[in-house]
């Protein structure tokens, strides 16, 4: 439902929607039977969400404007963490993992305000808040299950390792299985500021110049790592800083562009089950350049070059400990 009206002389706009998702899960794979064998395994399942959302525009004066909006979204989880059947991540130790087919998406209810002002043709300065709940995110837990359950045979794990040089571990040894269930309960907060101008009050060829640039920054409550000492830390889902900076020129056909982006160091979004040695998996901070050019040939053909990470920039994975707050162990780079 689209509406506008006047409120003393300024103009208010605004729509209101909801929106129906049936989600149908059909899980086709294959399951342990003991002695190396599998068998074929189906499982059916299901959900159903309703999204509403509205969105309302005032305009204070002609070219400036403050905007709400209020909806919710869902995000269905990783397929692996729905389907994956029992893995043995290292035969060395008594750790499984185990998908759950009946996992819900995360649904998020996320509020925005903000206020921009397009203070010339071409140009807009804003600013704005917001903040985002997120319910029933996928959390790992680990509970105890005996081998003999998993239908596993004794081949799966290094049986000399788990402490049986005879091969033969007893159906009743307990592993430590890990799946993911909907527990978690996120709260994020935010700023974001946004300038572009093109500058077009410049004397030609220059008239063609612009820039646009963009700043975030984020509060994460939630997704928690209990350390060893009690201590529960709040693990960023997201950057808590990133930024943009582009610059561009376009005139008649020819157009280039150049941006650096930013972001910082952020947590494993839904891995912060602390397994005993406090590790903490991170994603190094990154900021990298990239750059396009383009001629439009006609009005339906255009060749463009894109380059990507221009200064090869490289992003790592590694493990902090949050009571000490150094990293212990880097991994990859990306």
């Amino acid at each position: 439902v689209n509406g506008e009206t006047e409120i003393a002389g300024h103009g208010l706009r605004g729509n209101a929607g909801v929106r129906y998702a049936d989600t149908e899960v059909i899980i086709n794979n294959y399951y342990s039977i003991g002695n190396g064998q599998f068998a074929p395994r189906e499982i059916e399942g299901g959900y159903d969400n309703w999204l509403p959302s509205m969105s309302l525009a005032f305009d204070i004066t002609p070219d400036l404007v403050l905007r709400a909006s209020v909806g919710k979204t869902i995000t269905r989880a990783a397929l692996s963490n729905i389907a994956s059947g029992t893995l043995v991540p290292n035969i060395f130790n008594r750790d499984i993992t185990v998908g759950n087919p009946n996992l819900e998406p995360q649904v998020s209810t996320q509020f925005d305000g903000g206020l921009e002002w397009y203070f010339a043709e071409g140009g807009l300065l804003s600013g704005g808040i917001f903040k985002k709940k997120l319910e029933g995110t996928a959390t790992a837990v680990i509970d105890q299950v005996t081998l003999g359950s998993t239908g596993l045979p004794d081949s799966a794990f290094n049986a000399l390792a788990l402490g049986y040089p005879d091969g033969d571990i007893p159906d009743d040894f307990l592993l430590d299985r890990t799946t993911f269930i909907n527990q978690g309960t996120i709260d994020l907060s935010g700023i974001e500021l946004a300038y572009q101008q093109t500058f077009n009050f410049l004397p030609a060829p220059f008239d063609g110049l612009g820039t646009i640039l963009s700043y975030t920054k984020i509060d994460t409550e939630g997704n928690p790592l209990v350390t060893t000492e009690g201590r529960v830390i709040s693990v960023g889902v997201v950057p808590e800083t990133s930024y943009s900076l582009t610059g561009y020129y376009e005139k008649g056909p020819f157009a280039v562009r150049a941006s650096y982006n930013y972001r910082g160091e952020s947590g494993n979004f839904g891995n912060t089950t602390n397994t005993g040695n406090d590790q903490l998996p991170q994603q190094s901070e990154l900021g990298y350049l990239d750059a396009s050019i383009s001629y439009r040939l006609s009005d339906a053909l255009e060749f463009r070059l894109d380059a990507l990470n221009i200064t090869n920039e490289n992003t790592f994975l590694f493990y902090e400990d949050p009571d000490y707050g150094f990293a212990i162990n880097g991994l990859t780079k990306g």
